[in-house]
């Protein structure tokens, strides 16, 4: 049961590796992938019409959570600063070791 386990992963593995090969490394795949992708952008766009969504509005609210993203790892960094500055003056450098488990 296992061996069958295994085969079908192996299988799947190539049908798909194949598949994206194809569709990458030939003229014909590049073409389909670009077909493919306006179709899915008509689709889209056509979704959002009956939604009633604009793309600038999508656009905007990525730019809003990607400010408050980066003024949250600001509030952060400076929490930080100040919580390690306030334990010890002088912190110590850390030791970085390659190998953990071989000792000296």
């Amino acid at each position: 049961m296992d061996d069958n386990h295994k085969s079908n992963g192996f299988l799947w593995g190539f049908l798909i590796g194949s598949s994206l090969t194809a569709l990458v490394g030939t003229k014909k795949g590049r073409a389909f992938l670009k077909e493919l992708s306006e179709v899915a952008a008509e689709i889209f766009q056509d979704f959002l019409e009956k939604k009633n969504i604009d793309i600038k509005d999508i656009v905007n609210m990525q730019e809003d959570e990607q400010e408050a993203a980066v003024s949250m790892d600001d509030r952060e960094d400076e929490n930080k600063n100040e919580n390690t500055h306030s334990q010890n003056d002088s912190p110590k450098p850390l030791k970085k070791r390659l190998f953990k488990g071989v000792r000296k």
